[in-house]
């Protein structure tokens, strides 16, 4: 009798840590184009402008290189705090018919847009005041064998 319940008792711990492992697993699983999103404020951080400009579409990398648009020097810190995709379909929408989307080419299958959360500061003036902001990135890719990277970002 002893032995069935130690046997019950094994068989209940190692189905549980099974469980467990199987819902962190999918827990850590990210859609590649959020994933672009998080290197992206990632790379902001670290100041690295290469990797940070490699996460984004050429029609906003050409906006990176030929103008200078970002104040580097003045970045304190970055901290995205939330990232989710956003289920509302208007979003996407918009984009496709009315913005960047209208322009390029971009299908809905090829487009995920998330809302995120994040917190900047600088140490002197820089490009947007220091605090919270919620922004949507929209995220595209020109097919099912292209990477995905940001096409455009704002509130």
């Amino acid at each position: 009798m002893k032995n069935n319940i130690l046997k019950v008792l094994l068989i209940l711990v190692i189905s549980s840590l099974a469980l467990m492992g199987c819902s962190e697993e999918e827990k850590s699983h990210k859609h590649p184009a959020q994933e672009v999103v998080e290197k992206h404020f990632q790379y902001k951080k670290e100041k690295n402008i290469n990797k940070f400009i490699s996460t984004h579409s050429e029609t906003m990398e050409d906006i990176y290189k030929n103008q200078g648009v970002y104040k580097w020097d003045t970045l304190k810190d970055i901290k995205l705090l939330s990232i989710d995709e956003e289920k509302d379909e208007n979003y996407k929408k918009g984009y496709l018919t009315n913005g960047r989307g209208s322009i390029n080419g971009t299908t809905a299958e090829n487009l995920k847009v998330y809302k995120v959360e994040y917190e900047i500061k600088f140490n002197a003036p820089g490009p947007q005041e220091s605090g919270r902001y919620t922004w949507w990135y929209y995220v595209i890719r020109k097919d099912t064998d292209s990477p995905w990277l940001i096409d455009d970002y704002g509130i």
